[in-house]
């Protein structure tokens, strides 16, 4: 979920189609234990930082190289930093070869492997450079105000 109401909203359900599902099973009642501290909160990128850092992208690496991209239900611990109050701006970097890219964007294209897959395969070279240079521009730019 994006939202902590919503992902409340979740487990409760959960507990309450287990117990629903015993019921009419006529199982006994399931113990259901939620571990409410045991997760991985929505990560929500601070609005004007990430506009800040986005323009300073644009401008610095061109419009054409720098995609907003829609929510994803990806799990990140960074999101704790927001959390307790400290302005963040998460960014994927694009390490993949720009032709598997393209490729994957195809009709039938194979869909690219994630980062915690043995089949990913960055582009050394080109991620260490564009890694170092857009964090230091996101970092020049906080500075700078």
């Amino acid at each position: 979920s994006f939202k902590d109401d919503v992902r409340k909203n979740l487990l409760e359900g959960i507990a309450r189609i287990a117990k629903a599902s015993a019921l009419v099973a006529k199982a006994p009642e399931p113990v259901v234990t939620v571990q409410l501290d045991r997760f991985t909160p929505a990560l929500y990128n601070s609005p004007e930082l990430a506009k800040q850092t986005a323009s300073v992208f644009r401008e610095q690496l061109g419009k054409a190289n720098v995609n907003v991209m829609q929510p994803i239900m990806g799990g990140e611990d960074f999101s704790r930093y927001g959390m307790a109050g400290v302005p963040s701006f998460f960014w994927f970097l694009g390490t993949v070869d720009p032709a598997k890219y393209a490729a994957s964007l195809k009709p039938g294209g194979a869909a690219l492997p994630s980062m915690h897959s043995d089949l990913y395969a960055p582009v050394a070279a080109a991620s260490i450079r564009n890694g170092v240079l857009s964090m230091s521009l996101a970092v020049l730019q906080v500075l700078k105000d």
